[in-house]
């Protein structure tokens, strides 16, 4: 695939922060800010770090649109593993994804400004087919810790 043809749209799951980060384009359009944490954790995970989606155009608000929002997960760790690391770092929203939404569980994490510098967190799931986003709660962890995450 050549440089100019590399789209979030090629990365689900299957490139690697690294690689992506020297040959996407779209690098450009991300925040000084998010990029230097994405790098801090990518480091911390010792390369594990992969891309769902960074950056897209178009309408429906939320962080990417800004370029300050990142989805992916870490290989080789559960979804609460990847909470755990991931909450390492000064985010301003953290979302869980997990098999009932993504092939493989994974997160989002945004550098949006926050009141108090609290991170907004959420937890997705389907419900009766249709994704709902819930805050991220002590429960929603028990669930996943039940269900062997």
């Amino acid at each position: 695939m050549s440089e100019s043809t590399l789209t979030w749209q090629h990365a689900p799951f299957n490139l690697a922060w690294r690689t992506y980060r020297a040959l996407s384009p779209e690098i450009a359009k991300l925040s000084p800010q998010l990029l230097t944490l994405l790098d801090a954790l990518d480091a911390h995970v010792a390369g594990r770090l992969f891309v769902h989606r960074t950056w897209h155009g178009g309408g429906g608000g939320g962080q990417h649109p800004l370029g300050t929002a990142f989805d992916g997960r870490i290989v080789g760790m559960s979804i609460l593993e990847q909470f755990i690391e991931i909450t390492r770092f000064p985010w301003g929203g953290v979302g869980l994804y997990g098999s009932d939404v993504w092939r493989n569980p994974g997160f989002h994490v945004d550098v949006r400004e926050t009141k108090d510098n609290r991170q907004a967190r959420w937890a997705c799931r389907m419900l009766a087919g249709v994704r709902t986003y819930d805050a991220l709660t002590d429960q929603y962890i028990r669930r996943q810790i039940a269900d062997g995450a």
